[in-house]
């Protein structure tokens, strides 16, 4: 009691010195207790209230003990202080007995007073700054007090705990006081300030307050210590009171229970210090790096603390170093976390790392754990190495598929040296998770979408339909039909179920009308020819019409085709016939048409593809219109092709083929006398169409008179038929021998209005014609007279001989026939053009 003990902070609890506060009226036994501490160090001063005494102990060559003034229960030194000397301290006491406080000025060794005012009541905690003071009194309410008002009145605040009290400057004329609820106040001059309260954890009230920029300490009543953010107002840290050996100890002996924290916390010149009376022990909040408390939580393996006071991390203000220490804590945290089976936080925290090194490390953790990835072991060097020893459980695919996604995402757009190392461990992973969409989603098929990587999927993880769909997105196209071959071909495996098989057949299928060029899908149509014949050839019409310049060998495509369904060989060959020179093509065309012809075999089997089905007259039309307009046919082929038809099924056709080689005419004439024919008598129609397609291919008017004729003649028993005169009648409008076209026609059709019409069309015609034949001999003769009239005018000017003998009438050099050369206007001489300047100039 009333000892002061005196020692150095950085020497932890060797004493240095020690004072007895003598010359106070006590006795030994009878001295009273400290109950307040402030220092003054720009006076080298302690002031203590040592029971309602104010001393102070001068801590200068020696310790001296000096007597200020009594019936004090309190003292405040000003923190921001209005005084014009800097060797004096600004000082607020409260008397003990009454309600009132003096302020004044400590210095030259006494306290001199300067003004006393008055309060509500008995000060019990206060705290002073710039102009403002504010106190607590002993029925708990907190006031501030404009030390500069006029009238000199208290502004009351909030009625708080009676028996407990806190209260802390916090910056000019602001204050921190221990609210209700466990909440800490700010208040300034004005009242409550714009400052939002702060909550500290917990049930138990607040007994202490003190300032340490940028931090503020808070003393709860169970022992624990709060520090929060002046910046922010985060907490930053939350401590337990310590309890030591000693202490036990001490507790077991005297049997005291742990006492809670009655005492105070202060801030004395820049430490705080929090004085228990439970064990007569004054404890240092001493500061320690961040880095060093998550070091002492690893461990003590408190991974959760560990894990709370790196987030809170950020707060602080760190070099350099303490980052680099805590990015490399942060990393064994997380792997302590997987070795612990708490993958959510390892993985949360592993993706927060912003560094190559603890992706490999993780990563060659996963591809040790699982052989069936099918990766090399990641190389080790001393950084990329796992930070911790022993064994790890199993992580499980889900974690590790989320930190790749995280990790790749960061790394988004940056041509980074392992992201394809990372892309390929993610897309392995979605394969064993048979996650499909997902491997397309979020992967960048460029890193990881090798050849390697497809045979490990077709054979490994049995996904080939999978594996071919990846080598179509790389345009691979002749890996992905080889892979499906080797599952749907006609000698596939064929270990896939119903549905998957059908499947793979519609992606080969759609990827048939993908593929660019013939040359990469030709090594896999003969099996797909086999499956179905009728989508190959589609595909390759798509690929003809989407890339004009891209041709399929024809000979190649009938081949293919020709064992399949001819009916596609033929239509392949009837859209593009008259493009290829190949007679081949045109013959194997021909027995086509003459197959399909000859037993109409392709109507049933269209209908069952779901195209339009050719009747057996639209084939015999092809025919005949190939027969005429085909340059490449080989006519005598064709001749001993109809020859062979006993039944006379082909006469038309064969008097066709003949009019390429004979006389048009001759064959028409002949086509037309197959009707008189006893052994073949086809229909009038049937003959007409094939003569009208005759005069298609030979259009002159002779093939066109003769089939006027023929028609008027052959359509007298069917007045349906005449109908076709009018399109002849058309086609002879050049005709220039109308009256033998009249003659042709029926007595009964010579004025009707078919003949009418073109009788007009044909004079129209010949008018015109003759209206040209006047307009050219008139401009004959007009040119004739203009050139007349030019050789007349060149006839009456006066002519002139030049030879090897002429010469210069001026210079007497010979005229070439280069030269320039007038005729003198005095003489008659011929000159050169410059002499004849040169002497006009003199």
């Amino acid at each position: 009691m009333g000892r002061v003990l005196v020692f150095s902070t950085k020497g932890g609890v060797n004493w240095e010195n020690e004072a007895a506060l003598e010359g106070l009226g006590f006795d030994e036994t009878s001295r009273e207790p400290i109950s307040q501490i402030c220092c003054a160090s720009a006076l080298d001063l302690i002031l203590l209230v040592v029971g309602d005494e104010l001393v102070g102990l001068e801590m200068k060559d020696e310790l001296q003990v000096l007597n200020f003034c009594s019936s004090v229960s309190r003292c405040a030194i000003n923190s921001h202080p209005s005084l014009d000397d800097p060797f004096a301290v600004q000082l607020a006491v409260a008397h003990s007995q009454k309600p009132f406080v003096h302020i004044g000025t400590v210095a030259d060794a006494e306290f001199v007073g300067d003004r006393k005012v008055s309060t509500v009541g008995r000060v019990v905690k206060m705290s002073f700054s710039g102009h403002c003071l504010c106190y607590s009194t002993e029925s708990g309410a907190f006031y501030v007090q404009n030390l500069q008002a006029k009238s000199g009145g208290a502004l009351k605040l909030f009625d708080g705990a009676t028996d407990g009290h806190a209260i802390c400057t916090f910056g000019m004329e602001e204050f921190a006081l221990s609210g209700v609820h466990e909440l800490v106040v700010f208040v300034n001059m004005q009242g409550v300030s714009s400052r939002p309260p702060i909550s500290v954890s917990g049930r138990n009230r607040i007994v202490g307050l003190s300032l340490k920029e940028p931090f503020l300490h808070v003393l709860s009543e169970d022992g624990t210590v709060s520090i929060f953010s002046t910046v922010d107002a985060h907490l930053v840290q939350s401590l337990a009171f310590p309890t030591d050996e000693v202490q036990e100890v001490r507790q077991n002996i005297y049997c005291r229970s742990p006492a809670p924290i009655t005492c105070q916390l202060e801030n004395i010149d820049g430490v705080i210090l929090i004085a228990s009376p439970g064990d007569s022990a004054l404890y240092e909040l001493v500061p320690v790096s961040v880095v060093v408390q998550i070091e002492e939580q690893i461990q003590l393996r408190n991974l959760d603390s560990a894990l709370s006071m790196l987030d809170k991390s950020a707060a602080f203000c760190l070099n350099d170093v303490e980052i680099v220490e805590l990015n490399h804590l942060r990393k064994k945290l997380a792997f302590l976390f997987l070795q612990n089976a708490n993958f959510s936080n390892g993985i949360a925290l592993l993706s927060s790392i912003d560094g190559t090194d603890c992706s490999l490390a993780f990563l060659s953790l996963v591809v040790n754990q699982r052989p069936q990835l099918g990766m090399d072991p990641i190389t080790h060097n001393d950084q990329n190495q796992v930070p911790i020893d022993g064994t790890f459980p199993e992580i499980p695919l889900e974690f590790v598929k989320q930190y790749l996604e995280e990790t790749i995402r960061q790394r988004d757009g940056s041509h980074h040296q392992f992201i394809a190392l990372f892309s390929c461990c993610l897309a392995r992973i979605y394969a064993i998770l048979e996650d499909f969409d997902s491997l397309f989603r979020h992967c960048d098929a460029n890193e990881w979408n090798s050849a390697e990587f497809r045979h490990w999927l077709s054979t490994e993880r049995r996904r080939p339909n999978w594996a071919a769909k990846l080598a179509v997105q790389r345009h691979c196209w002749t890996e992905a039909f080889a892979t499906w071959e080797g599952q749907i071909g006609p000698n596939g495996q064929r270990k896939a179920d119903e549905e998957e098989e059908r499947e793979m057949m519609e992606e080969c299928y759609a990827t048939l009308f993908k593929v660019q060029k013939y040359s990469e899908m030709a090594a896999s149509l003969p099996w797909l020819v086999r499956l179905n014949a009728k989508v190959c050839m589609e595909a390759i019409d798509a690929l003809e019409e989407a890339n004009p310049n891209e041709k399929c060998p024809p000979e190649e495509i009938v081949k293919l085709f020709q064992n399949s369904e001819p009916i596609l060989v033929l239509r392949y060959l009837d859209s593009r016939i008259y493009e290829l020179k190949v007679p081949f093509l045109h013959d194997k065309l021909l027995d086509l048409y003459v197959h399909f012809t000859r037993s109409d075999k392709s109507g049933q089997k269209e209908r069952n593809d779901g195209t339009d089905p050719l009747t057996e007259n639209e084939f015999r039309q092809k025919l005949r219109h190939f027969l005429l307009f085909s340059d490449h046919l080989n006519s005598e082929k064709a001749a001993k092709t109809f020859l062979k038809e006993k039944s006379g099924k082909f006469h038309i056709e064969a008097i066709l083929a003949e009019a390429n080689e004979h006389n048009a005419v001759d064959c028409l004439q002949k086509l037309m006398g197959s009707a008189a024919e006893t052994d073949f008598s086809p229909s009038i129609k049937e003959l007409f169409s094939a003569g009208q397609l005759l005069c298609t291919r030979f259009p002159s008017p002779e093939m066109l008179t003769t089939m006027l004729t023929l028609h008027l003649r052959l359509s007298s028993a069917d007045s349906s038929l005449r109908a076709n005169v009018v399109q002849i009648l058309a086609l002879l409008d050049c005709a220039t021998d109308a009256a033998a076209v009249l003659r042709n026609v029926p007595d009964d059709l010579r004025s009707s209005a078919l003949v009418c019409s073109f009788l007009r069309r044909h004079v129209a015609q010949r008018t015109n014609a003759k209206q040209w034949e006047k307009m050219r001999r008139e401009l004959v003769a007009r040119e004739q007279s203009r050139t007349e009239r030019e050789l007349g005018t060149r006839s009456a000017c006066t002519k002139f001989r030049v030879d090897e003998q002429t010469k210069c009438g001026i210079c007497e050099r010979r005229l070439k026939a280069d030269d320039e050369f007038v005729r003198h206007p005095h003489n008659g001489q011929l000159t050169h053009l410059r002499c004849f300047d040169e002497r006009q100039s003199v």
